[in-house]
C-alpha cells in the first residue's frame, strides 16, 4: 500500500543501528548539527540548492530499493 516508503523506513532503522553505538552528545554532534549548518548555509547562499542537491537527495533516499 505504502510502497515507496518502504525503503525510507529500512534506512532509517540501518541508520539507528549505526547511532546505537555512539553516545548521545557525539550522536548528536556528528549528525544534527552538519545537517542543519549545511542547510542552512544553502537556504543562506542561494534557493538553487534545494533544487539541485536536497530535492534529489530525498526522492533518492525514500524512493531508491536495496
Amino acid at each position: 500500500m505504502f510502497r515507496g516508503f518502504e525503503p525510507h523506513r529500512f534506512r532509517m532503522k540501518k541508520l539507528h543501528k549505526w547511532y546505537d553505538g555512539l553516545p548521545d552528545t557525539r550522536r548528536f554532534l556528528t549528525f544534527f548539527i552538519p545537517a542543519a549548518t549545511i542547510i542552512s548555509l544553502g537556504a543562506l547562499v542561494s534557493p538553487l540548492f534545494y533544487i539541485f542537491i536536497l530535492i534529489p537527495l530525498v526522492s533518492r533516499i525514500i524512493y531508491v530499493d536495496f
